[in-house]
């Protein structure tokens, strides 16, 4: 509190990431949002209850090895950076201390689809 913040119990990771989502990306497509919004989704289901002032890196870290068996490393990528980027926007407007997301390393993903490789060779002009 001495800090200037204005934090609360009921203000959750799920409440943080919805305020972003509206208000944290001006000049957005929808279609953009749309996609944060996707790639929130599994993460949000695992801590996205939890208020944000309480949220640690353990946390943020466990939530993210659980899902490495559903998610390519792509998509935990942008999970985890729109999670920063959430817990930025609310660091900026005085809602936490300070963006746990950011202590913590990515885990990498179940591996994603092989790239399709062309059936007839470039031709050469």
């Amino acid at each position: 509190m001495d800090a200037g913040l204005s934090t609360s119990r009921s203000y959750t990771v799920q409440a943080a990431a919805h305020d972003w989502l509206e208000h944290g990306l001006p000049g957005r497509s929808e279609r953009t949002r749309e996609l944060y919004r996707d790639a929130l989704a599994p993460l949000l289901e695992k801590i996205g209850k939890r208020p944000l002032r309480d949220l640690t890196a353990g946390e943020v870290g466990t939530a993210l090895r659980s899902l490495t068996a559903d998610l390519s490393s792509r998509s935990l990528q942008i999970a985890h950076n729109s999670l920063r980027r959430t817990i930025r926007y609310a660091e900026a407007n005085g809602k936490v201390g300070r963006n746990v997301a950011g202590l913590i390393d990515t885990p990498k993903g179940r591996a994603g689809r092989r790239r399709r490789r062309s059936r007839s060779p470039r031709r050469r002009r």
